[in-house]
C-alpha cells in the first residue's frame, strides 16, 4: 500500500478513535462530525489507491466515492452524513438545541455505520 494512501487511513482509524470517545464523553454532535471526518478520509485513500489521482475538492462522501469500488447501496447514508459535516458545526437550527438533534441513539448508528464502512474499505485496500 502506497505511503500515501496509508497517511490517509492512519488519520481515519484516529478520527474513527475520536468519534467513539466522544460519544462515550455524552459529546454527541462532536462524534458525528468525527464519523463524517472517518469516512471522508478512508474514502480518499480508497480513491487515491483505485483511480491513482488525487480525489475531487471536496467535502461530498458520495463525490469522493463515485469513481471508486465503493458499494452504491450506501450512498444514501454518505449523502446524509455530507450534510453533518455543517451540522454539527455551525448553529443552523434556530429553534432547536442541536443536542436534541444529535442524541445517543443517532450517534450510535452512525458510529455503528461508520465502524462498517470503514471496515469495509480496510478490508478492500489489503485485498489490493
Amino acid at each position: 500500500m502506497r505511503d500515501e494512501v496509508q497517511g490517509w487511513l492512519e488519520f481515519a482509524k484516529s478520527d474513527m478513535e475520536n468519534a467513539q470517545i466522544l460519544h462515550k464523553a455524552e459529546r454527541y454532535p462532536a462524534a458525528v462530525f468525527h464519523c463524517q471526518q472517518t469516512i471522508e478520509k478512508a474514502l480518499k485513500g480508497l480513491y487515491i489507491d483505485e483511480v491513482g489521482t488525487l480525489f475531487p475538492r471536496s467535502h461530498s462522501l458520495a463525490e469522493i466515492a463515485q469513481s471508486t469500488s465503493f458499494p452504491r447501496e450506501h450512498f444514501p447514508f454518505l449523502r446524509d452524513l455530507t450534510s453533518r459535516y455543517i451540522d454539527t458545526r455551525y448553529p443552523s437550527f434556530p429553534t432547536e438545541r442541536i443536542t436534541d438533534i444529535y442524541d445517543e441513539q443517532y450517534s450510535a448508528d452512525v458510529i455503528s455505520k461508520t465502524e462498517g464502512i470503514l471496515k469495509w474499505i480496510l478490508n478492500r485496500l489489503n485485498k489490493t
